[in-house]
């Protein structure tokens, strides 16, 4: 029986004392660790605990990169009077998809979205697309030092 594929809730006394073993047999052999394997109960109970917090904080990481990302889009858009279209473009490109999956998304021609990146540039002293997304981590950039100084 593989530990991985069990969901287990760990009793409070199990967990505070086998954490750090746990934490040990996740680093040295991640994938042996199961009660087939040697482990005892506490340690493989302790590893599906440690596991399972690292899905959650994973999880809890990118819903508030989002969050953070949404904002910032947000503030920029305000900042340089940005349309809804180009903030979605925008949206989009950071999330990883390129011009003509945006297109396509968007049901619009690349010519389109092209047109939107050029006008984006000029709105914050550029000419095309590099020049756009370089002027929003500047953005990023100032809002963060402005975060930061309190």
């Amino acid at each position: 029986m593989s530990v991985s594929a069990q969901v287990v809730e760990v009793p409070g006394s199990v967990a505070p004392a086998a954490a750090t073993a746990a934490k040990r047999a996740l680093v040295l052999a991640p994938d042996r660790v199961s009660p087939a394997n040697g482990a005892d109960d506490a340690t493989a109970l302790a590893v599906l605990a440690y596991r399972s917090c690292a899905r959650v904080a994973a999880t809890r990481a990118a819903d508030n990169r989002g969050r953070y990302l949404a904002e910032a889009i947000d503030s920029y858009a305000a900042s340089r009077v940005l349309s809804a279209r180009q903030q979605q473009i925008l949206g989009l490109y950071l999330e990883g998809k390129g011009d003509k999956e945006i297109a396509s998304l968007c049901g619009c021609s690349e010519a389109t979205v092209y047109e939107h990146w050029r006008r984006m540039a000029r709105k914050g002293g550029g000419h095309n697309k590099g020049d756009s997304i370089s002027d929003f981590h500047r953005f990023l950039g100032t809002r963060a030092q402005t975060i930061d100084e309190g």
